[in-house]
């Protein structure tokens, strides 16, 4: 299924526009600024009256009890129709064979008064189809909600939004723009935009003032890397190296990110040499921005693919090379680049 359209999703949508919570939801996904919207209109929408702190509980689950869970859960509510427990980051799947037969129980019985929510943020969710009759009661009592990156279409009406609000407008393709340079999570670009609104001093939002003041996202930097090894200029791609690291992104990150443009833009060049469309090419890059996808294409052109060959060879070994010995040693990001600057 795709994650931009998750049933569990959609689901929670509606519950909420009928103001019928359901019992019990997981609420995962790396779409941090929805998750947290979602949880505050399921906030408003249980919590209500003068006691709405009372009947309001928090787990933490990393210091997880399975009878102060037991007691949240079953907590009749003050002076209102309904409770709402919040179980923070909790291993569902780690639960011991004794503590996962009872906590099999207690969601299994829910009070018709409560709605629980395990929110994930800290950690990541992961279900285990090993554990049959946990995952089963799940599966029966819970609604899995996964929230991660929307659509390019929904984003770009979103930024339009949001920079309205500010009373500037921008441009379709200077949105597209701005989801290659900070990525396509509206946690992060929230803040992007708020910069970028308050920098601009007319009433458009243009390239220029996204390049101001913007910080780019790891894969966006990486281009500017590779780009200047496309044009021979080690020097630039040092110094962009150097900043990478300066910003505290770990040396394994960076080479996946340097090796995945490579190997993009070697796809891409296949691809052309085969008379294959734009709409094949976004489909091959799994991307929907003709931005990105224009883009590897003139790297790829420049580069060209014997460089692009060998380039995915020395990424290949320095990959090799940081997981045997030292997935932190930056020197040998700093080798990897002296070999790509030697590429004839």
């Amino acid at each position: 299924m795709n994650e931009k359209t998750d049933r569990g999703f959609e689901r929670l949508k509606a519950d909420i526009k009928s103001g019928t919570p359901a019992r019990a939801y997981i609420l995962a996904g790396r779409e941090t600024y929805l998750k947290d919207h979602y949880l505050n209109r399921l906030r408003s929408l249980v919590l209500e009256g003068p006691m709405e702190d009372f009947n309001h509980k928090f787990i933490d689950g990393s210091d997880f009890d399975l009878n102060e869970f037991a007691d949240a859960v079953d907590a009749a509510p003050t002076f209102a129709e309904r409770t709402l427990v919040e179980v923070r980051d909790l291993p569902i799947f780690d639960l011991d064979k004794d503590d996962s037969a009872q906590f099999i129980d207690i969601i299994s019985d829910l009070p018709e008064w409560l709605c629980l929510v395990f929110v994930y943020d800290a950690t990541e969710y992961k279900s285990d189809g090993r554990r049959k009759a946990l995952a089963a009661a799940i599966k029966e009592n819970v609604v899995t909600v996964t929230i991660n990156e929307q659509g390019r279409s929904e984003l770009i009406r979103w930024i339009s939004s949001h920079f309205k609000a500010h009373g500037k407008s921008i441009s379709r393709d200077d949105c597209d723009y701005l989801l290659f340079l900070c990525g396509s999570l509206m946690s992060g670009l929230n803040s992007e935009i708020e910069k970028i609104a308050s920098w601009c001093s007319g009433d458009t939002v243009t390239r220029s003032d996204i390049d101001a003041v913007a910080i780019p996202v790891l894969e966006a930097a990486v281009f500017d890397l590779t780009d200047a090894l496309c044009e021979r200029k080690f020097a630039k791609a040092a110094d962009v190296l150097g900043d990478l690291l300066a910003m505290q992104n770990e040396p394994l990150a960076i080479l996946g990110a340097i090796g995945t443009n490579m190997r993009r833009m070697f796809a891409v060049s296949v691809m052309e040499r085969n008379k294959a469309d734009m709409k094949q090419i976004m489909s091959l890059v799994r991307t929907e921005s003709s931005f990105y996808a224009n883009k590897l294409m003139a790297s790829s052109k420049r580069f060209g693919q014997a460089r692009l060959s060998q380039a995915i060879k020395l990424c290949a070994q320095a990959d090799l090379d940081l997981k045997n010995y030292s997935s932190s040693d930056p020197d040998r990001l700093s080798d990897l680049l002296v070999g790509l600057a030697a590429i004839s």
